[in-house]
């Protein structure tokens, strides 16, 4: 956090989210104006009363809110590049705009990695300012062995009479059964 602004727990509140969405779409719901405007503000606080965005390194960020009483709330911002760090400790310490990170180590107000990055699902270059948590496809590959081992146990079972045995069998009593026999016959 920067200087200027640190969390106090007593006063603010702190909303994190994890978003399994393609790193494309999560893309396009931070830079495109259209889909910001529908997730940015909780609906019961207000709207985004206007929306502009200037996607490309030093173009700024205009997001208007406007609340339940119609009084409206403007956020300024700036978009940094990835690589900069000193640029966004700038920022950071010198305005009292809230800076959000990728690459750009501790110097930002928040951070955020993709879920794709952060998983290792990411098929394509990594990036550099990336970190893995977890080999999910390892553990998938893992998984669908032990799939396959399963069945093929399970098949083996079948081909050479192990499975089932009578603990496997569900059972009907002989008054049951003649009942059924007389409904059907």
């Amino acid at each position: 956090m920067s200087k200027h602004f640190a969390i106090d727990p007593k006063l603010d509140l702190v909303f994190e989210r994890f978003i399994d969405a393609p790193r494309h779409l999560v893309w396009e719901a931070l830079t495109k104006a259209e889909h910001l405007k529908e997730w940015y503000m909780p609906k019961a606080w207000g709207a985004v009363a206007k929306c502009e965005l200037d996607v490309r390194p030093g173009g700024m960020f205009s997001i208007d809110i406007a609340g339940a009483d119609g009084q409206v709330f403007p956020n300024l911002g700036c978009f940094l590049e990835v690589v900069p760090m000193k640029l966004a400790a700038y920022l950071t310490a010198n305005t009292p705009i809230i800076t959000m990170g990728m690459g750009c180590g501790s110097a930002c107000d928040t951070q955020y990695l993709f879920s794709s990055d952060v998983l290792g699902t990411n098929p394509g270059h990594v990036p550099r300012h990336s970190k893995r948590y977890a080999d999910i496809p390892g553990l998938l590959q893992q998984v669908q062995e032990a799939r396959i081992t399963a069945f093929r146990a399970f098949a083996g079972d079948v081909a050479d009479g192990t499975y089932p045995q009578p603990s496997h069998q569900v059972d009907v009593d002989e008054r049951t059964f003649e009942s059924f026999l007389a409904l059907v016959g």
